[in-house]
């Protein structure tokens, strides 16, 4: 198996959490009182990532997967990270 860097998984980490910070913060720039904001933005992404996680379970093609990565983050992150662990381990 060929070697990875270790790089790759650490700053795809730090992009994905700009990422959904970024849309955190643009999803609240809609909402007058920022109580309500906090608490909308995280139940609309906590329903976001667990679609993903339903999509998962399902036979999806791979445009719908792409297209919806690309659009939210949260999806982003559930399909990567089930990718990633669907990988085999190489041994150490």
């Amino acid at each position: 198996m060929r070697e990875s860097n270790a790089a790759i998984p650490i700053f795809w980490q730090i992009f994905s959490g700009l990422a959904v910070l970024n849309a955190s913060i643009f999803a609240a720039s809609f909402f007058s009182r920022r109580r309500i904001s906090s608490i909308f933005t995280v139940i609309c992404f906590g329903c976001l990532g667990g679609g993903a996680a339903i999509l998962l379970n399902r036979n999806v093609q791979t445009g719908t997967v792409l297209a919806l990565s690309f659009l939210f983050p949260a999806m982003n992150y559930i399909f990567t990270i089930s990718h990633v662990c669907l990988l085999p381990i190489c041994s150490f």
